[in-house]
Order: structure tokens, then C-alpha cells, then sequence
């Protein structure tokens, strides 16, 4: 069963017109937009579950926040 929704009115179009332009339409849609996404990798999380992607910038941060905690312990000791 499909249910449509339209507000053109029965007198320019029939219900059965309708249905066969919406399904002679949907495809070509569908396709595009599958394409559209592929390329661009929208279906895909880079490390969602799957690899571990380490984040360059986080690594430096601590590396340099590490060099600073051992300053501050041969200073103090």
C-alpha cells in the first residue's frame, strides 16, 4: 500500500498519474543522491567503531605538556 499526500487538486491530475510519476521520478533521485554520497564518503565515520585515529594535534599537546611537567619536577626537586 502507498499513500501519497498532494494538494493538486483531482481535476488536473488523477491519483493513478500521480503514483506513476512519483515512482518514475523516485529512482533517478535515489541514484543521484547515492552517488552524491559516495563521493564525498557521508555514509562512512572515520573511527566510529571501527579504527583508531589518533589526533596529531592532541598528541603534541600532551607531548609538550609532558615536557613541561618534568621542567617544573627538576626545578622543584
Amino acid at each position: 500500500m502507498t499513500v501519497l499526500l498532494t494538494n493538486l487538486p483531482q481535476l488536473f491530475v488523477d491519483s493513478s498519474e500521480l503514483v506513476y510519476a512519483y515512482f518514475r521520478r523516485w529512482p533517478c533521485q535515489e541514484m543521484h543522491r547515492k552517488i552524491q554520497k559516495s563521493v564525498v564518503s557521508i555514509n562512512r565515520i572515520a573511527g566510529y567503531f571501527k579504527t583508531k585515529i589518533d589526533d596529531i594535534n592532541v598528541i603534541e599537546k600532551m607531548s609538550q605538556l609532558e615536557k613541561r611537567i618534568n621542567e617544573l619536577i627538576d626545578t622543584l626537586s
